[in-house]
């Protein structure tokens, strides 16, 4: 299972970038094996963070989600190095994912009525206060 699908990858780059990117033996086809390797990876590290703050895997996908999925896919099929635009893709999906798994980001923002949805969030307490890290301080004022 991963958030996006081979016609989405096709959808968002071109099913020419598609076929460069997968075709090992030189087919001139989608490897959908390699493809799909891609995604279930990229869904793999998503779900690492998604798991702060939801039940994972997520039963509805919103679509910023399965964007950044294409995103880190995408990245990791460039396995000789990617464009600048790929690494810049990728770097700002791990952002959005750093700003949900902290709560900076609400992943629920623009998915309507949530009564349906699988997405739960948790309050963890906060570990470092000025409280707990008093004794680490070095005598420095914030």
């Amino acid at each position: 299972m991963t958030y996006s699908t081979q016609a989405g990858m096709v959808e968002r780059y071109g099913e020419r970038e598609i076929i460069q990117l997968t075709d090992r033996v030189q087919a001139d086809v989608i490897d959908s094996d390699v493809l799909d390797g891609a995604l279930l990876r990229a869904f793999d590290f998503i779900n690492l963070y998604l798991s702060a703050v939801a039940v994972i895997p997520l039963i509805y996908t919103p679509p910023a989600l399965r964007i950044y999925e294409e995103q880190i896919a995408r990245y990791y099929l460039y396995f000789e190095g990617a464009p600048e635009i790929v690494i810049s893709d990728y770097e700002d999906a791990v952002k959005w994912l750093d700003g949900v798994s902290s709560g900076d980001i609400d992943l629920d923002d623009g998915m309507g009525d949530n009564s349906d949805s699988d997405i739960v969030h948790t309050d963890r307490e906060r570990v470092f206060t000025d409280e707990t890290l008093i004794d680490y301080s070095d005598g420095v004022e914030s």
